[in-house]
């Protein structure tokens, strides 16, 4: 009776290491190392070792059970963080917007980038990002150039990109478009002091006879 159930506490042992171990060394290392991933929740490790293992021995059932449900878990997973990066999205993009329209662009800029880490495709975020990255560097530009010649100045936007296009086609390559309060100011050129900007003053007076002189 004891012999036969230690026969039989045998097979069961052999039968289950058997399960577990095909006698390939390298399809047993990349077994253990797939399930102490999955063990620690590695889930996109426990893939690669898992399908290692497959590639080793293909006709193994235990290697493509344990895939099944690692692709599962990951497909959840990635349901989720996708459902998550939404929510943040539009939350970054609502506080950016505000941020833009009180023209703290720095601040702005910094919400959008967070918004478009999380969705690179998205188009609202990479043009705000290049409106702001333009603003910037034509501040910083004009540190150096803060006298200008004004040549009109206009509420409509349509008629400010008008005449900005008729005066770069015309009279100056350096016009540029440039904020005053409400009104989009129409520059001529712009100055390094306010003698080069008066000097220059009669030049913009034959477009416009109302052409004046201002510090940004």
């Amino acid at each position: 009776m004891k012999r036969t159930l230690l026969i039989t506490t045998l097979i069961m042992i052999v039968s289950t290491l058997a399960f577990y171990s095909c006698g390939n060394p390298e399809y047993d290392k990349a077994i253990e190392k797939a399930d102490a991933a999955m063990e620690k929740k590695v889930y996109k490790s426990a893939k690669t070792y898992y399908s290692k293992a497959l590639k080793i021995m293909p006709r193994e059932e235990y290697p493509q059970k344990q895939l099944k449900k690692v692709n599962k878990i990951l497909e959840e997973i990635a349901r989720k963080k996708a459902i998550e990066d939404e929510k943040n999205y539009k939350a970054f993009i609502e506080k950016a917007d505000k941020l833009y329209g009180k023209e703290q662009y720095a601040k702005a800029r910094e919400q959008y980038q967070k918004a478009l880490n999380l969705m690179p495709n998205e188009k609202h975020p990479k043009q705000r990002i290049a409106e702001i990255d333009k603003m910037m560097a034509e501040a910083e530009a004009m540190k150096n150039y803060p006298y200008h010649i004004v040549v009109g100045a206009f509420e409509v936007d349509k008629n400010a990109v008008n005449y900005l296009d008729r005066i770069q086609q015309n009279y100056s390559k350096q016009a540029r478009s440039l904020p005053i309060g409400r009104l989009d100011a129409i520059t001529y050129k712009s100055y390094k002091s306010l003698n080069e900007a008066y000097n220059d003053l009669n030049k913009a007076r034959q477009i416009t006879p109302n052409a004046w002189v201002w510090k940004k």
